[in-house]
């Protein structure tokens, strides 16, 4: 007579043996085309001996386990026995896995990039379902945007300048549309607050405000030449934008799951240590803005009335200019990040938003303007100039007076 295995035994083999299939489709993005045609199948090979030990431990457990379906205390009931545990865990796994191989399988077929795929496996590894809908998300703002290499160019329609100006930022910008229903119904849900608001508000905030700014940069993009957009310096800084945009997203809604503060949390051993190196993710994040700003300034035969052009130029460098500082700052002021209602918030918001409250006063003055000589031209870029300046001293006083302590928030 043999000697049975244990729970807790069989629980540390699938959990190990799991590891390697996820590890696998991992390395599968990588392998040549030829190869992978040919392994295509090996990723369904852990996740049915995994159901084989699913089925075993269901037949064993399952019926012997008080409990039931149809009710939620009958499935906790029925989860209070550890071997109807341990298979559903293992139903879990198998599931999870088969889940990947076929995101995996899917993103290789439709020319989902393979960073995304990594990071919708990635999701899908620690949350099961989510990482489906993250990828689900991923796959259609890629068929939103499109494939065509085409760039949109500045006699497109908003709508093409929009999704085709820069169609990583713009599948970016996407994506974070579709997440944002899903914060909000969690902060609906969860009544859990911190500093006297709820866990989800500030992933929330965060999701809106780059989903705009993702979007209005593959906007203005659309008004660069083609060749400097298609710029290898472009292109991967691009990508790089998208990854800080990535990695500021997941470090806001882990700390928000957990209920813990994603800004000055000095208990939590992962994130006070992360904290600092976000602020060098945000300045990273912040940097796209001048070079879209070089761009413009660098295309001197664009369509845009001169005044909106430089509007533009300068408002994009004066974002990046006013923000980083001010939000330098913010990072260094306990409990600033986390209300809502502090006053610098309101210098913070402005400078952000430099991008858009500029060049929309340059749309208002343009009809002051006619012709594109030089000397429209230059009082164009002087009025430009100013009014960048004016509103840069407007950002600079509310800054000053916040932290002088006087001033009003949002």
């Amino acid at each position: 007579m043999g000697m049975a295995l244990s729970p807790d035994a069989i629980f540390s083999l699938v959990n190990a043996a799991a590891l390697p299939g996820w590890l696998w489709l991992a390395t599968w993005l990588w392998l040549p085309a030829g190869w992978q045609q040919r392994t295509r199948h090996i990723g369904l090979v852990l996740p049915t001996c995994l159901a084989l030990i699913y089925t075993v431990l269901a037949l064993v457990h399952l019926g012997s386990a008080d409990g039931g379906y149809d009710t939620l205390a009958g499935v906790m009931s029925l989860f209070r026995s550890p071997g109807a545990t341990l298979a559903g865990w293992v139903h879990f796994l198998a599931f999870d896995l088969v889940v990947g191989w076929c995101i995996t399988r899917h993103g290789s077929r439709h020319c989902v990039g393979r960073l995304s795929i990594l990071f919708s496996l990635f999701v899908t590894f620690v949350l099961g379902p989510f990482g489906l809908l993250i990828y689900g998300l991923i796959f259609m703002a890629a068929h939103i945007v499109g494939t065509d290499p085409a760039l949109a160019v500045q006699e497109d329609s908003v709508r093409h300048q929009l999704l085709r100006g820069n169609p990583v930022l713009a599948r970016c910008g996407l994506v974070l549309l579709g997440v944002t229903p899903c914060l909000v119904l969690a902060m609906v849900v969860d009544p859990r607050t911190l500093l006297e608001s709820n866990v989800w508000l500030k992933p929330v905030k965060f999701a809106v405000s780059l989903l705009v700014y993702m979007l209005s940069l593959s906007w203005y993009s659309a008004y660069l030449t083609p060749r400097y957009r298609r710029s290898g310096f472009v292109r991967m800084f691009s990508i790089v934008v998208v990854m800080a945009v990535t990695a500021e997203m997941v470090w806001l809604v882990i700390a928000a799951m957990i209920g813990e503060l994603s800004h000055f949390n000095e208990t939590h051993p992962v994130l006070s240590g992360v904290y600092i190196y976000m602020g060098g993710v945000a300045v990273v994040l912040t940097a796209m803005t001048p070079v879209v700003g070089f761009g413009l300034w660098l295309y001197r035969d664009s369509a845009l009335h001169p005044l909106i052009r430089y509007s533009l130029i300068y408002a994009l460098f004066a974002t990046f200019v006013l923000t980083v500082p001010v939000a330098g700052y913010l990072a260094g002021v306990p409990g600033a990040n986390e209300s809502s209602g502090d006053p610098l918030r309101l210098a913070h918001f402005l400078g952000t938003h430099a991008m858009h409250f500029v060049p929309l006063v340059g749309v208002a003055l343009v009809y002051g303007f006619s012709g594109r000589d030089s000397a429209v031209v230059g009082r164009a870029r002087l009025l430009a100039a100013a009014v960048c300046g004016v509103y840069g001293l407007l950002v600079v006083g509310v800054f000053l007076q916040a932290v002088s302590g006087g001033g009003t928030g949002l």
